[in-house]
């Protein structure tokens, strides 16, 4: 996709791209531009699928601005939101904003989600081998190495027994089922991209598991995140079956996104603040999100062709280490807010939040950028070994990146790497 390309494409060839490319995936091979639609900025040097079809493989496209514009917007309510509620439970509300925050909870999941469905679908042909590498193994082991950062906030903060092995084990269990925190995300991104990929050749019959998941009556007990699993999560094999419709004219997205808009807040607004039910509160949240995902798409639109686009589309390529990253610092910010710096903080809520919420993203880049510099792997990649383990030596000599979309495209190089919400 283009930033300064036509305005009827959303794709376009990657000379048009105007100098995107080049910041974000040095040295990648032509061959495999189109899969780096996906990933946050990785760079593509893996060779295309010998199983898929001449027509099913990566024709020299690249990225898409519009969708990284709107995934950097995106993850950014998702760290807005989560301060807000640190500081309502630390008594420091900030009722003007309050009623925007919940109408854009509303859409702001569902639309990463279904964002990140489309992405996949450019890379669905690939041998199961190479999902399961690029895709799927990277996103278990970021799920694994921050649960245990999120274990040990919570012994520190509130439950020392955790460090005991019985509580530990009883957590793990807990975990696996469905992380019961802000990570049930990225376990829900390892789940809907194999279940995408598995029945790859039957999308009828994802769209009808999609609706299904929906509208069960009665949900399996798989924790505190339940709801939030079976009504949000298969947003994501939506976005993954519209997903060719992504390449109509952007004009069309743009009137959709319109009459989005038009539809979106004021339903919205009755929901969240007038507490207007249609028919209950779960299908009406399912009818808000479907709703709203046009609106979306105008604002990626919009953003991408702005002054400082290139910062939403940069931003928005490493959406999966803002995502997982912003949540310890955030705990710790409000923790040294609340305990020591009240008697300054609690008269200045508005300042308190800006400065929490440009922290928590910058600190949350600032480990992007130690991982990409470190020279062993684990913190936000899977290491060289397991890597080596599933896919073989890259020939490129560096390491695949953990696709986003959050949560993206395969990654094969550290130089631009990034990652998805």
């Amino acid at each position: 996709m283009t930033e300064t390309g036509t305005a009827d494409e959303i794709e376009s060839p990657a000379a048009d791209e105007t100098g995107e490319a080049e910041a974000n995936a040095a040295g990648e091979a032509e061959s495999d531009a189109a899969v780096s639609v996906e990933a946050a900025g990785e760079a593509g040097t893996a060779e295309p699928d010998v199983a898929a079809p001449a027509d099913a493989r990566p024709s020299g496209r690249t990225r898409v601005a519009w969708i990284d514009a709107s995934r950097g917007f995106l993850v950014v309510l998702v760290v807005v939101g989560h301060t807000l509620l640190f500081m309502g439970r630390a008594r420091m509300q900030i009722p003007e904003l309050e009623p925007a925050v919940r109408i854009i909870q509303t859409i702001r999941i569902p639309a990463l989600f279904a964002l990140s469905g489309a992405l996949f679908h450019h890379a669905v042909t690939r041998s199961w081998r190479r999902v399961l590498g690029t895709r799927i193994v990277p996103m278990m082991w970021l799920l694994g190495v921050w649960l245990l950062v999120e274990l040990l906030v919570m012994i520190w903060r509130t439950s020392p027994e955790a460090a005991m092995p019985a509580g530990f084990v009883r957590w793990g269990l807990a975990q696996a089922a469905l992380p019961e925190e802000y990570l049930w995300f990225i376990w829900s991104l390892a789940v809907m991209t194999t279940l995408a990929r598995l029945l790859r050749r039957f999308p009828v019959v994802l769209g009808i598991i999609a609706v299904v998941l929906m509208l069960l009556p009665v949900f399996p007990d798989l924790g505190k995140q339940t709801v939030p699993f079976f009504t949000q999560a298969p947003f994501f094999l939506l976005g993954f079956l519209i997903a060719p419709a992504l390449r109509a004219r952007q004009r069309w997205l743009v009137l959709a996104g319109v009459l989005s808009v038009l539809s979106f807040v004021p339903f919205a607004y009755a929901r969240t603040e007038l507490d207007l039910v249609l028919t209950n509160n779960r299908v009406d949240g399912i009818l808000l999100a479907l709703v709203g995902l046009p609106a979306v798409a105008l604002l990626g639109i919009g953003l991408s062709r702005l002054p400082g686009g290139r910062f939403w589309s940069w931003l928005g390529r490493r959406t999966l280490a803002i995502y997982v990253a912003h949540m310890p610092f955030l705990i710790g910010a409000i923790w040294l807010v609340r305990g020591h710096l009240r008697p300054i903080a609690e008269p200045r809520p508005a300042i308190v939040f800006v400065v929490i919420v440009v922290s928590a993203v910058a600190f949350a880049l600032l480990i992007h950028v130690i991982d990409e510099r470190l020279p062993f792997d684990g913190i936000l990649a899977e290491p060289k070994w397991l890597r080596a383990l599933i896919l073989g030596r890259d020939r490129s000599g560096e390491r695949p990146r953990p696709e986003s979309e959050s949560t993206g495209t395969e990654s094969t190089g550290r130089q631009g790497a990034g990652h998805q919400t």
